[in-house]
């Protein structure tokens, strides 16, 4: 069964206005505590990863340079091991004069000595001359030296054409002189040196 409400009818407006303003108050309220709440949350959740995105960003760019000058140093380690291999590659097939030396010196027996020994490289321009072309030669070897008679000259350059080191052995000259004592020959011979054919 309804209920009339016998009460004047501004009394009953002014009690329904007061029921929806303590219900609006009371919603208002709730909501700016949900709004305060969730703030606060989100304040927790962006603020502090944040500062630790920060950390960590600043920990990546530290890596970053420090591989950067690895890679720089690896860079340059690399270039010096490309300019030494290119050195070492032109140079390669050098002779060894000591071995040459000691050739020329044995094969002399007791009754020769060397004065003087002269290497030059046969081309018509050593200007445009690379250490790997200066390796391969050939080589114009000039010998003076110093013989008891012209015949140990002669056996002296047999010896030398015998071992095999010499090509086109020439006699330029000689010439009498003294030595020890006694009588000698001074003689100058030249000779082809190849180590590697001609570039």
């Amino acid at each position: 069964m309804k209920l009339v409400n016998l009460l004047p009818q501004p009394i009953i407006a002014a009690r329904a206005r007061r029921l929806r303003r303590r219900t609006w108050t009371r919603a208002m309220l709730a909501y700016s505590v949900v709004i305060f709440a969730a703030m606060i949350a989100v304040d927790g959740v962006l603020i502090e990863p944040t500062d630790a995105l920060a950390a960590e960003s600043l920990a990546i760019d530290s890596d970053i340079a420090a591989n950067q000058a690895r890679l720089d140093l690896q860079a340059r380690t690399q270039a010096e091991l490309i300019a030494e291999l290119a050195v070492l590659t032109e140079i390669h097939g050098q002779p060894d004069w000591s071995i040459f030396v000691a050739h020329v010196s044995e094969a002399r027996g007791e009754s020769v000595s060397i004065r003087s020994l002269r290497v030059t490289l046969q081309r018509e321009s050593i200007a445009q001359i690379t250490p790997g072309k200066l390796a391969r030669g050939p080589y114009r070897i000039e010998i003076g030296g110093v013989a008891r008679s012209q015949s140990d000259v002669s056996a002296y350059i047999v010896r030398l054409e015998r071992a095999g080191l010499l090509e086109d052995i020439m006699l330029k000259g000689t010439a009498p002189t003294s030595a020890g004592g006694g009588d000698a020959f001074t003689f100058s011979l030249e000779a082809t040196v190849r180590t590697g054919g001609d570039a």
